[in-house]
């Protein structure tokens, strides 16, 4: 498992503005901007804190459209680019949820209540972070639902992978690396399940007694993983071996409390907050 480490150094969060992403525009949600995912470079589908709905904005900020539910949603998944794989925390289900806003019972997950989801490109189905009275697990599933085919929830040794994971994403190495809330880390696992990493925060940041709190994150096309921490107020950047690169983003660049991100196909990154205030910055394609 790789150690905790700085692949460069890292600018001090009392710095001024960011030196390497640009502020392109920002809008304000209706709600806090929980969960965001990227549809197109211009329209992503937001999702508040355990609302019943899910709504597409466009980089102006305008409401293109909302479909509602009938119960609060935990986490989303997009696939087809219109269709939608929600998760029912206190209902311990997972549903499919189509453009039209027909919903379909996909799976039961109790005693387990379904947390994070992420789609696989190609019909390789989804997974999903479960949490239950002793302990954590994330769960793959087929397309349409109907079979697991792998569970991750113990390491090699047979400890615990997680306690409650919240957010999962994949890299494209085929790594899956999950927010951990209650052991406040970013943790990664390979493709057959054996434990790779786990990321607690920038060197600086834990010298300096600040805690890691993070909420959701994603990947881009570099294999970076890009983390939003709540605490401090950074969006961090690790590279594939969760070695610590840099603050993509901090307070001073204007965010507050980030929750969702997402990186949209031309590489801009979509920074949700608490207050429903969405940032696009460019960092790939800088200038």
């Amino acid at each position: 498992m790789a150690q905790h480490g700085e692949l460069r150094k890292s600018i001090s969060l009392e710095e001024e503005g960011s030196k390497h992403a640009k502020l392109l525009s920002s809008f304000k949600a209706e709600e806090s901007a929980s969960e965001i995912i990227s549809v197109n470079p211009f329209e992503s589908w937001v999702a508040p804190v355990a609302a019943q709905k899910v709504v597409l904005y466009n980089d102006n900020g305008e409401n293109v459209r909302d479909i509602d539910v009938t119960f609060k949603i935990q986490c989303f998944g997009v696939f087809d680019r219109k269709n939608f794989i929600l998760s029912d925390y206190s209902g311990k289900c997972i549903y499919k949820l189509s453009h039209e806003g027909e919903l379909t019972k996909l799976v039961s997950t109790s005693p387990f209540s379904p947390n994070g989801i992420r789609v696989f490109s190609n019909d390789r189905g989804f997974v999903v972070c479960m949490v239950g009275t002793t302990g954590g697990k994330i769960v793959r599933y087929t397309h349409d639902g109907k079979s697991r085919t792998k569970t991750y929830q113990k390491d090699e040794r047979g400890h615990p992978l997680f306690k409650f994971p919240r957010r999962v994403v994949d890299n494209m190495n085929e790594d899956l690396i999950v927010v951990d809330i209650m052991f406040k880390s970013v943790i990664c696992v390979n493709k057959e399940g054996n434990l790779r990493w786990v990321y607690k925060g920038s060197l600086e940041s834990r010298k300096n007694g600040i805690d890691f709190d993070p909420w959701d994150l994603t990947t881009n096309s570099k294999e970076e993983i890009i983390i939003s921490n709540t605490k401090p107020n950074t969006i961090d950047i690790v590279n594939k071996d969760g070695l610590f690169m840099m603050y993509l983003v901090t307070k001073i660049d204007g965010i507050s409390h980030p929750l969702g991100i997402c990186v949209d196909s031309e590489g801009k990154l979509w920074v949700g907050q608490a207050s429903g205030k969405v940032s696009i910055f460019n960092y790939l394609n800088e200038g």
